[in-house]
């Protein structure tokens, strides 16, 4: 069980046997082959613009993924919860755990929801790791990921080789992209974590075995660190990496954890792996059997033998399959291609799951987008975790670690052995091979979990760095006046604007004057800075920016009244956009939304902040919001009267260009709606596609309509949506 292996220091006392064998072995090579170069590689670039500087509330948010925002209905707390329910199908295991809540926090973080569709023909920089086998090639600018990972004596591509780095909503703080092996922490938080378009620290560490590059980050909300070491074995080509989460609090955690690894697929492509059975959200979230059930019916292993899910194809729609394997089975979930070319990714852990799109339209639209390609960005994701689903967590207690080691490793095994009617087959065809010389054995596993366990205490100086990521665990350290782990070196630059305001409240007690005159970029929301801002406030009186960080604090906590008290203070004290925009959506009446909202742009577009670097980006942000407020509120007339005031400068985003399409469908140009629709990829919504599809058939409907001089019948309408499909460019709602 990986529990038990928790702290590097119990395991290091249990197995020093193994590491002194292993390391023995490891000292008559004379050399290792493996080299780390920095350098670029060609890629399709669709580029993240700045953060949004307005703080997105825990009771503003209605989805997990690829949601949107609720604004002018609060009343005070942190909004509705959603809870994981599973069926009663599910054993209770998948109760055990259960999250409570599965929208996604974004506070203290800034929302990334601001990227384009350019999709340039560019080059990106990379850390390439090369040896006798592999040659990967790593992002520390998106989270620490292996973009792709190519295997030199199969002549293949051990993950899905993304061609373009094009954002969608899907991630926790919205922008994600698809492909490569990605490292998700979020603790207590569902989806793909905070980190995953956020450049994060790389290191470098020389072993006996190769260099390891480790990865890891500070995360501000739970005050935990994450790391991976990277290891790709210089004798055989496996991919081992060693995740380690440290929480650094005096107090338990709920955490999260899930590797994702996609990898490319076609119609031959199975999904081999030794579950007993699969909970499956097909029909919300139920036990079938596996590798055969029936799709989207609910206990749906009473119905007949179903179909074999295994073969991807068979999938009618996107799925989340977390298979379950028993002990004392040894984890993995592999995957054989109609050639058979198989990657097993093995691990010690609980949770064991793949993604697919399905073959619906849906599916083929987003991995279209996804890879700003036709064809060439077909992909499932193989994925680890602790916990059983990606819907629960597992506790990590104070001042605890977890850690444990996975694996990647290819092979090619016989056609139609991996591809037999039988799957019993296609496991033995895994099976002998992990049992061959070529293959992975547990005794050789369990060595790496020792050596990997070992080097995951290895301290980082600065000299081994090789990018350099977020201030805040610096400034974390500042504030404890103590390292967060012997594993990790953070930095801070002086002049980081995001993290100088909050370093003049550590070292003074209250903000300078350059903070006092410049638009706010960054918040906390954490209990430890909200007592630093109420010393602040006690010691050395009120100011607008100390009322405006505390009212963010209490709204994301729950505490209406107070952090209305402290915004209307804030205000009071100096008209500043960032306060009348949160009244705005903190109020209860869609009136009150409005006229704070217009007090904001007026701010926004005044002469209080003219020349703040940050100017027109906060403008850009309120636009956006405003818009997206409007058109959900059907306030059409404010809508118009809005939008044709805005700088152009202003009229990029998304929302305001959805805005423009409701726009003229109220005022019934028709051929600016079509126009408006079909010449936008609209890249950062998700599940407001749905709006502008609806925006789409009523323009057809209303046009249909003037021509008969009469409503449509239910024919007709259907009619008209044959004769007028949704365009391309808009594609399908997530």
């Amino acid at each position: 069980d990986a529990r038990d292996s928790r702290s590097s220091e119990k395991m290091k006392g249990s197995s020093a046997c193994c590491v002194c064998v292993l390391l023995v072995c490891s000292a008559v090579r004379l050399s290792w082959t493996a080299t780390v170069r920095q350098t670029s590689v060609p890629l399709v670039l669709s580029s993240l613009g700045p953060e949004n500087l307005l703080p997105q509330f825990l009771f503003m948010q209605g989805e997990e993924e690829g949601g949107h925002l609720v604004i002018g209905s609060y009343h005070g707390g942190q909004g509705t919860p959603q809870p994981f329910i599973p069926d009663d199908s599910c054993p209770d295991d998948i109760f055990d755990y259960a999250s409570t809540d599965l929208r996604g926090r974004q506070l203290p973080y800034l929302t990334q929801d601001n990227w384009d569709c350019k999709q340039a023909n560019t080059t990106i920089p990379v850390t390439q790791v090369e040896n006798e086998y592999v040659i990967a090639n790593l992002v520390p600018q998106w989270g620490g990921k292996v973009w792709s990972l190519y295997h030199k004596k199969f002549k293949k591509e051990m993950l899905f080789n993304n061609p373009a780095h094009q954002p969608a909503n899907i991630g926790l703080r919205k922008a994600w992209t698809s492909g490569g092996c990605e490292w998700n922490w979020s603790p207590g938080i569902i989806g793909h974590g905070v980190f995953t378009e956020s450049q994060v620290y790389m290191a470098q560490i020389k072993t006996d075995l190769g260099p390891i590059l480790r990865v890891y980050e500070f995360d501000r909300l739970n005050h935990t660190v994450w790391q991976v070491d990277m290891l790709f074995d210089d004798r055989d080509g496996t991919f081992w990496a060693h995740p380690k989460v440290t929480n650094t609090n005096p107090h338990d955690i709920m955490g999260y954890w899930w590797t994702c690894a996609a990898h490319p697929i076609t119609d031959q492509s199975r999904v081999i792996t030794p579950a007993a059975y699969t909970v499956e959200n097909s029909h919300g979230m139920d036990r079938a059997d596996w590798p055969k059930f029936a799709y989207n019916l609910a206990n749906a292993s009473f119905y007949g033998p179903g179909v074999d899910m295994s073969y991807l194809r068979n999938v009618p729609d996107g799925m989340d399959a977390f298979v379950r394997i028993m002990k004392p089975q040894l984890p993995y979930i592999a995957l054989a291609d109609g050639e058979g070319f198989t990657v097993v990714h093995g691990h010690q852990i609980n949770g064991t799951k793949f993604f697919t799109w399905g073959k619906s339209p849906k599916g083929k639209f987003w991995m279209d987008f996804l890879s700003a390609s036709a064809g060439q960005g077909d992909y499932t994701e193989l994925q680890i975790g602790p916990a059983p689903t990606q819907m629960q967590n597992f506790p990590l207690e104070a001042n605890d670690v977890f850690q444990w080691t996975e694996w990647f490793k290819p092979f090619m095994g016989s056609v139609s052995q991996l591809h037999a009617d039988n799957y019993t087959e296609a496991l033995s065809a895994v099976h002998q091979w992990m049992d061959s010389a070529d293959g992975l054995s547990e005794s050789r596993i369990k060595e790496m979990q020792e050596f990997l366990s070992k080097y995951a205490d290895h301290p980082i100086t600065k000299e081994d760095l090789i990018t350099t990521g977020s201030p805040w665990g610096a400034l974390h350290e500042k504030s404890t006046g103590k390292s967060l782990t012997s594993s990790t070196y953070f930095t801070m630059d002086v002049k980081d604007t995001q993290a100088m305001p909050w370093s003049e409240l550590l070292e003074s007690g209250q903000f300078g004057n350059q903070s006092l005159n410049s638009i706010p970029t960054s918040f906390q929301v954490t209990d430890n800075w909200v007592k630093l801002l109420d010393s602040s406030l006690k010691k050395y009186g009120s100011n607008w920016l100390v009322h405006l960080h505390l009212g963010i604090a209490a709204a994301e906590q729950g505490s209406g009244d107070l952090a209305k008290s402290h915004f209307t203070m804030s205000a009071n004290l100096k008209p500043n956009a960032h306060a009348y925009r949160n009244l705005a959506v903190t109020a209860g009446t869609s009136d009150e939304v409005y006229s704070y909202y217009m007090k904001a742009w007026g701010v926004a577009t005044g002469s209080e902040f003219h020349g703040d670097p940050n100017a027109d980006r906060m403008i850009n942000d309120l636009a956006a919001e405003i818009c997206l407020y409007l058109q959900s509120a059907n306030q059409l007339s404010q809508l118009s009267d809005f939008v044709d005031k805005l700088p152009s400068s202003a009229t990029t985003r998304d929302q305001v260009i959805s805005a423009k399409a409701s726009i003229a469908l109220f005022h019934k140009e028709y051929s600016s709606v079509y126009k408006i629709l079909t010449s936008n990829c609209f890249p950062t919504y998700g599940s407001d596609r749905s709006k502008l599809i609806e925006i789409w058939f009523n323009a057809h409907y209303e046009e249909e309509e003037q021509t008969l001089k009469r409503p449509l019948t239910i024919l007709e309408a259907h009619q008209v949506r044959m004769k007028y499909p949704v365009p391309g460019n808009i594609g399908v709602p997530y």
